[in-house]
């Protein structure tokens, strides 16, 4: 275990299973508010689904750092992995479907970083920043594979 996890551990009740379940919650939350923002800056319409996890999150860092001689400065931060399924449909001002849609999956790998500042007393994380990295897009299967008539295998 990490310096910065054992500080967590030390600061409050922190439970690492615990946080990746209220990281998920904070994650399908931003995701939603920040649809809700496109149709508000915007012409049209998104819907933003989001459909399961390919692997359950993970973190994949912790920090935490003392800003200053003073122990009550305290800045943490925690990474978490989240790789997941998600829909996103685009409609016209109309109605119609212009980008996406509901049955289209995408697998989506992100890092959302949750951070908190312990001088301000409030216990909930804020989500404060993201990254996500393009996953890799294999080649289409051949025609006969899809109908049933071909193998997996090439050639």
């Amino acid at each position: 275990m990490t310096l910065a996890a054992r500080k967590l551990k030390n600061l409050e009740r922190w439970s690492p299973r615990r946080f990746r379940k209220d990281a998920l919650d904070r994650y399908k939350e931003m995701n939603i508010h920040y649809a809700a923002q496109l149709k508000q800056r915007t012409i049209g319409n998104y819907k933003w689904v989001f459909l399961g996890l390919v692997d359950r999150p993970k973190i994949v860092n912790i920090r935490s750092v003392q800003l200053g001689a003073f122990s009550d400065l305290t800045l943490q931060q925690v990474i978490v992995r989240f790789h997941s399924e998600q829909s996103l449909s685009v409609y016209n001002e109309k109605g119609k479907l212009i980008g996406g849609g509901p049955t289209k999956c995408y697998k989506v790998l992100e890092h959302v970083v949750f951070q908190r500042c312990l001088w301000d007393k409030d216990p909930n994380w804020l989500i404060y920043g993201y990254y996500f990295l393009p996953m890799p897009q294999l080649p289409p299967l051949p025609p006969d594979y899809i109908s049933g008539q071909g193998t997996a295998e090439s050639g």
